[in-house]
């Protein structure tokens, strides 16, 4: 019933989105729109044994993303790009599209250029989620991501958790103890230690 419901009310916003683009159509404005559509994240439809939406695994950190934008030449168009982008980006984003300059201080960063054809650094995105008794900070990095759950009153890991969506989409290996991801493991505590701002911890 809940997943019922759940693909339901994606079937019924497709729709709207829908009715919007036909509208923007109409009103001849799709030659000077620039059209942003992403969400909430996302839900855990049962994976991992969850009924949840607040989680730091794939499911429910990851958002649709998509921009439409007139100007774009036609080879750029309908692509997906495998940049990590986060939601925070969106507006300098738009910002830039628009040739607005940007603000001094805001978080995130323009994204145009990957909308152009180029590449661009946009690798690395965090997100936290607090349980009952720890905090979980991840980073999903490239195909990895990798969490480490705190005690929000030692200060010290007591949990850690390495995911690789190559080899394993569905997040059902913590590859953390195999040695072939000794060196990926040691650039992503890097990576996290730099993003979370976490000055003490203990290595394990």
């Amino acid at each position: 019933m809940i997943m019922h419901a759940y693909y339901a009310c994606i079937s019924y916003v497709d729709a709207q989105v829908g009715k919007l683009i036909e509208e923007v159509n109409k009103q001849g404005l799709s030659s000077n729109t620039i059209i942003v559509i992403t969400s909430d994240h996302g839900y855990q439809l049962g994976e991992h044994e969850l009924w949840c939406k607040h989680t730091n695994f794939e499911d429910a950190t990851k958002v649709p993303l998509i921009v439409y934008d007139p100007r774009l030449a036609p080879e750029f168009r309908g692509r997906k790009v495998n940049n990590i982008a986060k939601l925070i980006d969106v507006t300098p984003t738009l910002w830039d599209l628009n040739g607005l300059p940007a603000a001094e201080k805001i978080d995130g960063r323009s994204f145009k250029k990957l909308l152009n054809g180029k590449d661009e650094s946009f690798t690395l995105a965090r997100s936290r989620y607090h349980r009952v008794g720890s905090h979980g900070y991840s980073i999903r990095y490239k195909d990895f991501r990798y969490t480490r759950w705190i005690n929000p009153k030692t200060k010290k890991a007591i949990f850690e958790e390495l995911y690789d969506y190559k080899n394993d989409p569905l997040e059902t290996i913590n590859f953390l103890k195999n040695p072939e991801y000794s060196e990926i493991l040691k650039e992503l505590k890097q990576l996290w230690h730099k993003n979370t701002g976490f000055k003490i911890y203990n290595e394990q």
